[in-house]
């Protein structure tokens, strides 16, 4: 796995999407990743990207996210996940 250092543009180039909503699937020998891109009131686009690797792609993927994580909370404080600390409305029903 390559890391890109700090402040070089990845979105430099054609090919890139913003992505605001993930799912994960899994089966023995895979995991697919999908990212796309959603509005508040709206589903999903239905244009996203699929990214289909092995476990251990997985796992790679997840340290690399960690580490990317960590360090940019070094540098500019906590994040924290999308959604977090936001009280749910109770369900009517």
């Amino acid at each position: 796995m390559q890391r890109q250092a700090r402040g070089d543009d990845l979105s430099d180039g054609p090919g890139y999407d913003y992505a605001n909503q993930f799912e994960i699937g899994y089966s023995r020998d895979e995991v697919l990743l999908r990212m796309a891109q959603a509005y508040e009131g709206e589903s999903a686009r239905a244009r996203g990207t699929r990214v289909v690797m092995t476990p251990s792609y997985a796992k790679a993927l997840l340290q690399l996210l960690s580490e990317a994580m960590a360090q940019y909370e070094a540098d500019y404080g906590t994040v924290l996940a999308a959604g977090a600390g936001v009280a749910q409305l109770p369900d009517p029903h």
